[in-house]
């Protein structure tokens, strides 16, 4: 019998054997786990001629990129399926290319909002010029990036773009699960990607009063001062198997996805309930999906954003699941370092997650700041040891999705 859409226990195990990641912090995994372990900042000043009227002057853009792809095709993808396609295209990689056949492969990959560059490119273009680029709805489609992974893979066996803002790139990875724990495929490629950082998206998420203002006020996740995050882009994609074929063709397995869970607010379009109760449902589903005790959990990758409400309800929701408990995980808020890059962030900050429980250490803050004293779990403000190798990692969205992830890592 098929569990509850929104609860998902694992029949089987579901390994993680391949990890891609481009972000502010930097184009591939080793290199981002390089300068979160180093202190470094993917936060940068925005510089553009559109800048000068805006209160908010901080982003967390990625650099250029490589992309194994025919440069006639690349012309054909916004720069949101740019970024899927190397983020997968790594994962696939360290997973060594298995040889799957293609109607046991899946690719879910999720966008909050698809090719808004190219949209507003061929707006520009057809109020000026009165013709627009025939790609213009392809390239800007929010299923796009997905499209690009599978056909770059020849993968057809599923094929899924969840659209849940800030949620969907953590959706991505529990949909891939459970293609797999329900045997409908074999191996996915799961993840997200954003691609926004532009005078239209930048202006709308100040216009919404989500960002940081002023020129030095870095983000501060959980911060007592927090006033907003920063603006990010990027892509995270990760590998899924089933773990017994993982270990009869010899993959290294990274870790293993253990449950999920997700529930809505149901309470406003833009802002999280303010008691947290959707989000510790989520967290509630995804514990007992995965059938272990709190006291395992070592880390909490929080969802942590640096807005004043959400960053409040998250931390409502953590203090009353661990209230009473002895021991408490350590929380990490990876968007003080790479920013806010809505969809894609549940996929990178996973991959953070996970490097950080494999190598025992929860990364301290690049910058520092006055942690709120509401959060009563300990909050991993320098460098910090763990003592465990499970994590929950937290994924929240405009539209009130609340998603969670529990993850082990291999010794």
């Amino acid at each position: 019998m098929r569990l509850s859409p929104n609860v998902l226990r694992m029949t089987k195990n579901i390994a993680i054997t391949g990890t891609g990641a481009i972000s502010a912090l930097g184009h591939g995994v080793p290199e981002l786990w390089h300068n979160w372990t180093m202190s470094n900042s993917g936060i940068t000043e925005l510089s553009a001629c559109w800048d000068r009227i805006m209160k908010t002057k901080l982003i967390a853009k990625c650099g250029d990129f490589s992309l194994d792809v025919e440069r006639h095709l690349i012309r054909k993808l916004d720069r949101c399926s740019q970024l899927a396609l190397g983020a997968a295209q790594q994962a696939w990689n360290q997973a060594e290319a298995p040889d799957y056949r293609s109607e046991r492969i899946g690719v879910a990959i999720s966008t909050g909002i698809g090719g808004l560059e190219t949209l507003r490119k061929g707006i520009i273009e057809l109020e000026t010029k009165d013709r627009i680029y025939p790609n213009t709805i392809p390239m800007s489609m929010p299923n796009c990036a997905a499209a690009a992974v599978s056909i770059w893979l020849n993968a057809s066996g599923e094929i899924a773009s969840p659209v849940s803002a800030c949620a969907g790139g953590a959706e991505a990875i529990a949909l891939a699960a459970r293609w797999i724990a329900d045997g409908d495929v074999d191996i996915a490629i799961a993840g997200g990607a954003e691609a926004i950082i532009n005078v239209v998206g930048v202006r709308a998420f100040e216009a919404l009063g989500a960002l940081s203002e002023g020129e030095v006020n870095q983000p501060q996740p959980f911060g007592k001062l927090r006033n907003g995050f920063v603006l990010g882009e990027g892509a995270g994609a990760i590998v899924l198997e089933n773990s017994d074929f993982a270990i009869n063709r010899g993959a290294k397995i990274l870790g293993w996805i253990l449950g999920c869970g997700s529930s809505a607010d149901c309470y406003h379009m833009t802002a999280s309930r303010p008691c947290g109760d959707g989000a510790k449902q989520a967290m509630a589903k995804a514990i007992k999906a995965a059938n272990i005790d709190l006291n395992k959990i070592c880390l909490i990758k929080a969802h942590a954003t640096g807005t004043k409400g959400g960053d409040l309800a998250e931390m409502s929701a953590l203090n009353s699941l661990w209230a009473g408990q002895e021991i408490k995980p350590i929380v990490i808020a990876p968007k003080s370092s790479i920013g806010h890059s809505i969809s894609a962030c549940g996929a990178i900050e996973l991959i953070m997650a996970l490097l950080s429980l494999r190598s025992k250490i929860a990364p301290g803050l690049c910058h520092q700041y006055e942690i709120d004293l509401k959060l009563q779990l300990p909050f991993a403000i320098s460098h910090t040891e763990l003592s465990g190798n499970t994590a929950i990692c937290n994924s929240f969205g405009f539209g009130g999705k609340n998603q969670s992830i529990i993850i082990r890592a291999s010794n």
